[in-house]
């Protein structure tokens, strides 16, 4: 008598099977930290095997687990943007919609589903139209972050030669500030504690005086040739040019004796660039 090479989805469902065996469509997971929240994938990884996928192994107009087995779950441990729509703090199974022209990514709250033979629309969360793009050939489907931005990242989910993708963003601003204030405000904040406060500062334009005020304060706590450099930049945005050239200048001969001479060049570099602003 011959068995089939291929148990019934629902054996494996019910944990019938004696034994644990090779997925034929094995779980994956992928995570990424978008601004302070921290992203999180699990999914079944089916591969094409030869045949046509949107539009044949998944049917255009129905709904589709985002993979295999069980439903495609993501979760956020802060609120996000999924697209252009709000979405909570929490843990949602994953689903798509394919048409020829459009897919609609989904996120529904029962994120404990067998595929999606259970889905509720009246539980979505979010809804998202969007429009697939050609790409290289994926033999397995995969789900990756392919693009970054500040608070952003592109969720991008791949198969066959289709690719569909969803800006994920997560505001940080708030959270930030409030998290240096609670560092700041500890006696054993060090000089690189306002050094790192000063430069994020910086690097968002939140507030330049107030990053000049910790640039220096760093400094003057313990001067070393990043955290001087840091003070060069907040000389330069607050309009101290001049200031900021020498500061420039002096983080290079910092560096220069610590034998960092990357940071001599890009140093000496930034303060002739300076130089010839203010002239």
């Amino acid at each position: 008598m011959k068995f089939p090479l291929l148990l019934p989805a629902f054996i494996i469902a019910t944990g019938l099977c004696a034994q644990e065996l090779p997925a034929p469509s094995p779980r994956g997971t992928v995570s990424q930290v978008v601004g302070l929240t921290k992203v999180a994938i699990d999914y079944g990884r089916p591969s094409a095997n030869g045949r046509a996928i949107f539009g044949g192994l998944v049917p255009f107009g129905d709904v589709w687990r985002t993979g295999a087995n069980e439903c495609t779950t993501i979760s956020f441990n802060g609120p996000v943007q999924f697209g252009k729509v709000a979405v909570p703090a929490g843990k949602y199974a994953l689903f798509m919609v394919p048409s020829e022209r459009t897919f609609r990514v989904i996120l529904n709250s029962n994120a404990e589903q067998w595929g999606a033979y259970e889905y509720k629309s009246e539980l979505d969360v979010a809804s998202v139209e969007v429009s697939p793009e050609k790409c290289e050939t994926a033999e397995v489907f995969t789900i990756s972050f392919g693009a970054f931005q500040e608070d952003a990242a592109r969720l991008d989910m791949t198969w066959a030669n289709t690719r569909v993708s969803v800006w994920i963003t997560a505001p940080s601003i708030d959270q930030a500030k409030a998290n240096i204030a609670q560092a700041l405000a500890k006696p054993e904040a060090t000089a690189g504690t306002f050094a790192e406060c000063a430069d994020f500062y910086l690097a968002r334009h939140i507030d330049d005086a107030q990053a000049l005020v910790w640039a220096r304060k760093s400094v003057e706590m313990k001067k070393m040739y990043w955290n001087n450099f840091t003070l060069a930049h907040a000389l330069h945005a607050t309009g101290a040019v001049q200031e900021a050239v020498a500061a420039a200048e002096q983080s290079a001969a910092l560096a220069e004796t610590e034998g960092d001479k990357a940071a001599v060049e890009a140093y000496n570099k930034q303060a002739a660039a300076w130089r010839a602003e203010a002239k």
